[in-house]
């Protein structure tokens, strides 16, 4: 929060500075740590116990149906048939609550995310006050009030990305091709696992070169609330000088800037959820290509 605050203010036009991930991850776990948080911990483990569950559920809902539909073929006794009523009903139960247990997640989970975003706000309102007089006399309050607005809002989509998608997803990875293993072919299996790593790969490249456009358009849009506040603050020596049409020309100069690096921060987004795509297809193939071979072999 302090390093974009100070970035904000373009301090002798210094360029942003490059936060390491590594430290961006250690300080949120330092902030989660926080005594004002403390009473919070227990829905903290909750929430990522019902998010592993979830994932576990995910991968055991298509071996229930799998086995469902393996049994009704298999026979037409009324075992059979009881037994493929029981498994769908578990089926039904599993994908239900594999896409339920989120949501009862972020239900009260949302308390924790709002208490750290009040937390983060606090410490950076609170270092802003503490600021030289200087520093207040020639702030912009726009640009201090969407950074620190910015700040607390990424900690919160930082913590929800890392801790209920990034860790749960590897562990449903390794739980998904360890049946596929087991039920199938451990070649389906490390096909599985080379596609999601190829696409872990190629997110991460993709995503350190849409950091720097998506840095640009913050920089951008500070400067454009920064411009519109301050006008409205200081309409009376706008009025004075009549600076209308002049200050209404560099809103429309900001919003053109934002609006530049706002179409390539889409356009590069774009380019990633096309080579995503391309990635998870090719996986796909030759999964399938590889499992139909097999049985045109014999071999499943």
């Amino acid at each position: 929060m302090r390093s974009e605050a100070r970035r904000a203010d373009g301090d002798n036009g210094k360029p942003p500075v490059k936060i390491p991930f590594s430290r961006t991850l250690l300080r949120m776990v330092a902030t989660l740590w926080r005594p004002e948080l403390k009473k919070w911990r227990l829905r903290m483990a909750a929430a990522f116990t019902l998010t592993l569950l979830a994932k576990i559920l995910a991968v055991a809902a298509p071996v229930y149906l799998g086995n469902a539909i393996n049994g009704l073929a298999s026979g037409d006794n009324n075992t059979a048939r009881n037994a493929f009523i029981f498994l769908i009903l578990i089926f039904a139960a599993a994908r239900f609550l594999s896409n339920a247990l989120p949501q009862f997640r972020d239900a009260f989970f949302v308390r924790v995310s709002q208490n750290m975003n009040r937390v983060i706000a606090h410490e950076a309102f609170l270092h802003a006050q503490k600021q030289s007089l200087h520093f207040h006399i020639s702030k912009r309050a726009g640009a201090l009030n969407r950074v620190i607005e910015r700040g607390s809002g990424a900690m919160e989509f930082l913590l929800r990305f890392l801790v209920f998608n990034i860790g749960p997803t590897f562990i449903e990875l390794a739980l998904a091709a360890t049946v596929i293993a087991i039920r199938y072919d451990i070649a389906l299996a490390a096909i599985a696992v080379l596609t999601v790593v190829i696409y872990v790969l190629f997110t991460v490249w993709i995503t350190e070169w849409r950091n720097k456009l998506r840095r640009d358009m913050n920089v951008a849009d500070t400067e454009l609330k920064a411009i519109t506040m301050d006008t409205f603050n200081n309409f009376e020596t706008v009025k004075a000088f009549a600076a209308e049409e002049r200050e209404a020309d560099r809103f429309d100069g900001s919003m053109k800037n934002f609006n530049h690096f706002f179409i390539r921060s889409m356009k590069s987004m774009n380019v990633m959820n096309a080579g995503q795509e391309f990635i998870m297809t090719g996986g796909l193939l030759f999964v399938a290509l590889i499992a139909g071979l097999s049985v045109q072999r014999g071999q499943m």
